[in-house]
């Protein structure tokens, strides 16, 4: 996750970004099967949620991962979703990316 720089600073001193960083990168070190990310990519600008969403989504094909992501943002994870389950107004809508985004719902 990038985060070897952070591992000599006090976590007080840490912007959210960072912070969220090192929060990822313990998620990994028992080498999860499942991954369960609740706004994995807040607190992170433009270009490192990208990043992070690229890296999340190649170590889980690297290590036979299933991640389940929460967001209210989806724009940084195109590209790298097999599946959206959409919620919105008591309502659910599931299947491919193409399928949930190219609706009316």
């Amino acid at each position: 996750m990038d985060a070897q720089e952070l591992a000599t600073r006090p976590v007080a001193s840490l912007s959210g970004g960072e912070r969220q960083r090192l929060l990822l990168a313990q998620s990994l070190l028992d080498s999860p099967r499942l991954l369960l990310l609740d706004e994995p990519l807040a607190s992170l600008d433009p270009a490192r949620m990208r990043q992070t969403a690229r890296r999340i989504h190649d170590l889980a094909r690297q290590r036979g991962l299933t991640v389940l992501i929460s967001t209210h943002d989806i724009n940084p994870l195109e590209g790298f979703m097999d599946s959206v389950l959409y919620l919105a107004h008591g309502k659910a809508l599931l299947g491919t990316v193409d399928e949930v985004m190219t609706t009316p719902a």
